[in-house]
């Protein structure tokens, strides 16, 4: 009799541990099924959306840094600051608050109104001093947006 008990017993733990077999592995498919789908439904478009507006941003100063590279050979600045508060614009729109980080929106203006100054400058000498503090707000931004823009 007790014998008989004794296997009952090792039966049903026997039965229960070949349940646990079946279930375990099946919550952890459950488990990860749900982890995918709110990854896939909440997290994966806002890092698309991030990158896609760090693309932007990098193709944006990109045009902005060659464009004011170019801006100390001009001799005529007709348009040069339209087009540069543009870039600058659509610089700031790639940011969440639509303005971008402090330094860079005061480098930006930096630059501008240096840009400003120059189309009054006639001297060589002022000209040439010019050229080296406009090259240096330049290289900051530039410095600047790459924290923004950068992989690395």
């Amino acid at each position: 009799m007790e014998k008989e008990i004794l296997l009952r017993i090792l039966e049903k733990v026997d039965q229960s541990s070949n349940n646990l077999e079946i279930w375990i592995p099946a919550i952890i498919s459950i488990v990860t099924l749900l982890a995918n789908l709110v990854f896939y439904i909440f997290v994966q478009p806002k890092l698309k959306y991030r990158a896609e507006a760090r693309e932007n941003l990098t193709k944006i100063a990109a045009e902005l840094l060659g464009y004011l590279s170019d801006i100390v050979s001009f001799d005529s600045f007709d348009g040069v600051l339209t087009k540069v508060r543009k870039l600058s614009l659509q610089i700031h729109l790639q940011f969440k608050n639509g303005i971008a980080d402090k330094e860079i929106e005061d480098l930006l203006e930096k630059i501008y109104k240096e840009i400003q100054k120059r189309k009054d400058i006639v001297d060589n000498q002022e000209i040439t001093d010019w050229n080296e503090n406009f090259r240096y707000y330049v290289r900051k931004l530039r410095i600047k947006l790459a924290k923004y823009c950068g992989v690395l």
